[in-house]
Parts: structure tokens; C-alpha cells; sequence
């Protein structure tokens, strides 16, 4: 080492016996993060090139350590993150499908209010009032029904993940002949359910909220003169692929994933809440499936979905 006063390095190392030394610098990312020194203390070392080559490589691999080390602690930072996200999301999930529940819920008395008002004075008043002038009260009807339609689905949807003790095996033959006595099929609609389909665990209220808003919604866009509706299902390895078909109007390919989402419908009218549909989804993907449409302008459309067998 060079003689460099009485403050420099070797008047530093040499009461410690090193006779000589070599630093590498540690580079990260084209950046100088530090020095590594090795020492002799025996004798006076001059450090060939392979030496040094040797050095070189033990250096880079302190860093390699140090950078791996520091990815793992950000790894572990971000899944922490991750994790807190999910739990704050969840959190405020179960507390937004409450508030839709309870507002739903109390806006639904006014609303039958409003309803029975009007219609008893439309009633009471139908040979004192002309026609033109219950056109404002039929409106309000209308408005009104639209509204329950929408509260009906908001509370449908809020309840989804609000049902936890009352999963059963539920025979989907037996289900399906349940919805059908509560779904209106017009008399030139048929609708065929194949037999023999399975029997799955879980919440018969939410297997039959998806059966009834895939045939209600298959009987409402029918411009046939006589609508045809097939129900059935085929069996894969881990799960049952199901399936209803209709010969309606059919859907643009644009629409096929707006459709799932809240208040998207084809046409506005008074007996839809554009939540059928994101109600479907909801269920479907609360037990791990997946949905999607085949569709046809004029010719049809078909809705399969997924349900696993465990």
C-alpha cells in the first residue's frame, strides 16, 4: 500500500497486520452500491488477473443475494398489499350489498303507496275523467312499475351473497318444474327441460333465480309466432355445462358482455330491471362457473353456464 500520511489507509490497516488489499466495487443496475475488500495478512499479495476475476464473480454474487433478498421483502410487501386490498374490498362489498338491501327494502313501501293511491283515483274517478286526462296517471302507473321492477332487482342482487345456512342437494329437475309454475309462458311458447339433469349442493333460491331470469328473459325477446325454449345440460369431468336455448330476436356480438352487467338491457320497458342478467352472472360466478352466449340475429340465442360438481 502507498505510504499516504499519517491519516490514510495504511496508517489505518497496518497496526492491524494486513500487509495488503484489494477492493471490488459491487454494481447494481449500473450503479456503485459499495466496495468489498479482501486482505492479506501474512505477506504482501500482488493479485493476479484470474485472481481478480475470481473476486470479481464472489462480488457480483453478494449483490445477486442482496438484490434477490431485496425482491423477495417487495414480493412480500406487495402480497401483504394484496391482501389488505382484497379485505377492504370484500369489507365494503358485504356493506354496499347491505346499504342496497335496506334502502331497497324501505323504498318499496312508498312506492305500494303511490301505486294503490293512484289506482284507487283512476278507479274511483274513470267516468268523471276523460282519457287524455288518465293518460298522466297511466304514466305514473308505469313509472311506478318500472321502479318495483328495479327495486325487485336490486334487493334480488344484494341477496346473492347474503344466504350462507341454507345449502342443500337440490334436484334441478324438480327445481326447474318449480320455476316454471311461477314464470307466465305465453301460450304459443314451448319449453322443453331435459330430463335426468343433476343434483347439486347448494342454494336452491340461487340456482332458481338464474333458470327463472335466463327463461323469463329467453320468453320476453321472442318475435316468433311460436317461440321454442330448450333447457338441458351435458356432463365434462369436473363440472356440468348447462344450457338455455330460445329462437328469439337474437343479440348483436357487441352486446354479448355488456349484457351481464347492472341495468344494461336491449330496450327500455317497464317489466325489466336490466339486473336479471348481472344477477345470473353474480350466482354463477359465486359458485366458481363461468357464462356466455352463442347468438344469431333472427335466429336465436343460447346461454351456457358452468356449475362444478363438488
Amino acid at each position: 500500500m502507498p505510504d499516504d500520511g499519517e491519516y490514510g489507509l495504511r496508517a489505518i490497516l497496518e497496526p492491524q497486520g494486513i500487509k495488503s488489499l484489494i477492493t471490488i466495487p459491487k454494481i447494481k443496475n449500473n450503479e456503485l452500491i459499495g466496495f468489498i475488500g479482501f486482505d492479506s495478512v501474512k505477506k504482501i499479495n500482488k493479485y493476479n488477473d484470474k485472481e481478480k476475476e475470481i473476486l470479481f464473480v464472489f462480488a457480483n454474487m453478494l449483490v445477486n443475494v442482496k438484490q434477490r433478498k431485496e425482491y423477495e421483502d417487495q414480493i412480500k410487501e406487495q402480497e401483504r398489499k394484496k391482501e389488505e386490498l382484497l379485505k377492504s374490498l370484500s369489507q365494503q362489498n358485504v356493506e354496499l350489498n347491505e346499504y342496497a338491501h335496506v334502502v331497497s327494502h324501505d323504498l318499496k313501501a312508498p312506492l305500494i303507496n303511490i301505486h294503490t293511491l293512484v289506482g284507487w283515483f283512476m278507479y274511483d274517478h274513470k267516468d268523471k275523467v276523460s282519457k287524455e286526462d288518465m293518460k298522466p296517471l297511466e304514466q305514473a302507473l308505469f313509472n311506478v312499475e318500472k321502479m318495483d321492477f328495479l327495486i325487485k332487482g336490486i334487493l334480488d342482487y344484494s341477496t346473492v351473497e347474503r344466504l350462507g345456512s341454507e345449502d342443500k342437494h337440490v334436484d334441478f329437475n324438480e327445481m326447474i318444474d318449480e320455476v316454471l309454475q311461477t314464470v307466465l309462458t305465453p301460450s304459443d311458447t314451448t319449453i322443453t327441460v331435459q330430463e335426468n339433469l343433476p343434483t347439486l349442493f347448494g342454494n336452491t333460491w340461487r340456482y332458481k333465480q338464474v333458470f327463472q331470469n335466463l327463461i323469463q328473459n329467453a320468453i320476453k325477446y321472442s318475435d316468433k309466432d311460436h317461440g321454442i325454449i330448450d333447457v338441458g345440460f351435458s356432463e365434462k369431468p369436473e363440472h356440468y355445462e348447462f344450457y338455455v336455448k330460445d329462437n328469439g330476436m337474437g343479440i348483436k356480438a357487441d352486446y354479448f358482455d355488456k349484457i351481464f352487467k347492472v341495468f344494461t338491457k336491449l330496450e327500455s320497458t317497464g317489466a325489466s330491471s336490466g339486473i336479471g342478467l348481472s344477477i345470473v352472472k353474480k350466482i354463477i360466478t359465486y359458485y366458481n362457473g363461468s357464462i356466455w352466449l352463442e347468438s344469431e340475429e333472427g335466429i336465436g340465442s343460447t346461454f351456457f353456464f358452468t356449475l362444478p360438481k363438488s
